[in-house]
């Protein structure tokens, strides 16, 4: 219990504003992406389970990456030729490419299986998380800015229409 108030009200509050990172493989793309692909190719091959980790600085949802889904999406705009889409796509990857630089090629081949939380303390002391409540599940992010605490829901889905995603599509693994 000491351990647990201990990282609560000091450890974790001291990082954020020493700006202290010490987790070693949320600073290796290699290890957070292989961490990753190791996760949803064991998820994919389960049946009738989800699963959630975390922890990686590299939120998950519905086993595609932040920037897997702009990618996604990108292809989704290319294909009706919606140019301002395009536009805006092509502006927010260019500000994630750096960080998560690895693509899975064939999106439309993944199983919603896995999700990772992401991180507890970014940084600039931004939270991500997975919240299910009310029949969603939810990648979400807490921002402290100036004005107070805000959350904001990155994704969302029906956990029905993840069920459904799920057991409606037999695909292998992601390579």
């Amino acid at each position: 219990m000491v351990h647990k108030i201990f990282i609560a009200r000091i450890w974790a509050p001291l990082q954020a504003y020493l700006r202290i990172n010490p987790n070693e493989p949320s600073n290796n793309i290699y290890k957070k992406t292989l961490h990753n692909e190791i996760m949803y190719e064991w998820s994919a091959t389960q049946k009738n389970m989800m699963l959630i980790t975390g922890h990686t600085h590299q939120p998950v949802f519905e086993s595609l990456t932040h920037i897997e889904r702009l990618h996604r999406q990108l292809r989704f705009a290319e294909s009706h030729k919606d140019e301002a889409l395009i536009a805006k796509i092509n502006e927010e990857v260019k500000s994630y490419q750096k960080r998560f630089d690895t693509l899975q090629e064939d999106y439309a081949t993944i199983k919603p299986t896995y999700f990772n939380t992401g991180c507890c303390c970014f940084s600039d002391g931004d939270i991500t998380g997975i919240e299910i409540e009310n029949g969603f599940i939810r990648l979400i992010k807490w921002q402290n800015k100036t004005a107070g605490t805000s959350r904001i829901i990155l994704e969302e889905k029906a956990l029905a229409d993840l069920v459904s995603d799920t057991d409606d599509k037999e695909r292998p693994a992601k390579k």
